[in-house]
This record gives structure tokens, sequence and C-alpha cells, in this order.
């Protein structure tokens, strides 16, 4: 008597085996390589948006691999993809998305040595609004971003840039004051 074979599931994005068996893939590398660049590329549009609006220059700019920091006027955007668990799959990784009130890229200039004869004054860093984002997806086609782990709703590249130019946006107005919201 033969047994009867079990029908081949279909992937479904709720279920871990699913996520883990796309997730530990190649394609699934790629794929997030693209999508984490598709999130900086939203913030680096949305940073420079804010700029025109608030009539500030042009956000700076610091990319390198798997982050990218963005400084707008007082405020800044840091986004870094950290790896899960030792390996270059993206499963078990997150994406770090932090809006800092103070400066992390500073502009361009003459170089700085390490070693100055005269302190310099700089205000540290603030952390004003910061979210890891877990990914979840059994294709590429359906990649999204979950904030408070897999079981809350899942957003796409373009909303969790959505988001932290928001957050930005926020993080500016404050900075900046009534007076400069208001023109």
């Amino acid at each position: 008597m033969i047994g009867s074979a079990q029908p081949p599931r279909a992937l479904d994005w709720r279920d871990a085996e699913s996520q883990h068996a796309f997730l530990r893939s190649q394609r699934a590398k790629a794929t997030c390589t693209r999508e984490v660049q598709r999130v900086a590329e939203g913030v680096v549009a949305g940073a420079t948006r804010l700029a025109q609006a608030h009539g500030l220059a042009i956000p700076t700019t610091k990319p390198s691999p798997d982050r990218i920091m963005v400084q707008l006027g007082p405020v800044a955007v840091s986004l870094a993809w950290l790896k899960g668990g030792g390996s270059d799959a993206p499963v078990g990784g997150e994406l770090l998305a932090i809006v800092w009130k103070g400066a992390l890229a500073a502009r361009g200039g003459a170089f700085t040595p390490e070693r100055v004869a005269a302190p310099v004054r700089t205000i540290a860093p603030v952390t004003v609004w910061e979210e890891a984002l877990t990914p979840s997806a059994t294709t590429p086609e359906d990649w999204h971003w979950h904030a408070h782990g897999l079981e809350s709703a899942g957003h796409t590249s373009d909303e969790v840039a959505a988001r932290c130019v928001a957050a930005l946006r926020s993080a500016l107005e404050s900075a900046l004051g009534p007076a400069a919201v208001a023109s």
C-alpha cells in the first residue's frame, strides 16, 4: 500500500518556514540590497524636498556599505542594515532607522586632524526617533518590513522611507522652531 503524499504547500508570508526558505536564499540577499537601497533613495529624496521647503542647503549624504547618513541642517537620519546570525542572508537581519538632533555628517571642508590644538565644540547627536524593521518575504515581489515583529502589519520600502521622512520633518520643525515652520 502506498501512503498518500502531502500536496506541496503554497508559500505564505505569515508562515515562518516559507519566509526562512526564501530569506536564506541568494535571491533574497540581492532583493534585500535592492530594498535597503530603495529606502535610502526615498529618504534622500524626501530630505531634499524638506530642504527646499525650509530654504536649507541640500542634505549631506554619507553612504557606505549597508548604511547611509543624511544630514539636513540641525537634524539627521541614519539607516543601517544589521546582518543577523553572522550570515549575509537577510534572515535574522534588521533595518535600523534613527532620526537624530545634532550633526552626524558634518559638511565637507578642510581636513581636521585627529589632534587639534584647541578643543572643538560640538553637540553630541541625540536620538529623536528610532525604528528597527524586520524583513519578511516569500518572493522578491512580496518584500515587506515589520516594525514590531512579524505579527505587525508590513510596510513596503517606499512606506518605510515615508515614515523616516515624516520623523525627520518632525525633528526638523522642532529644531527650527515655530517661526521657521510658519514660513
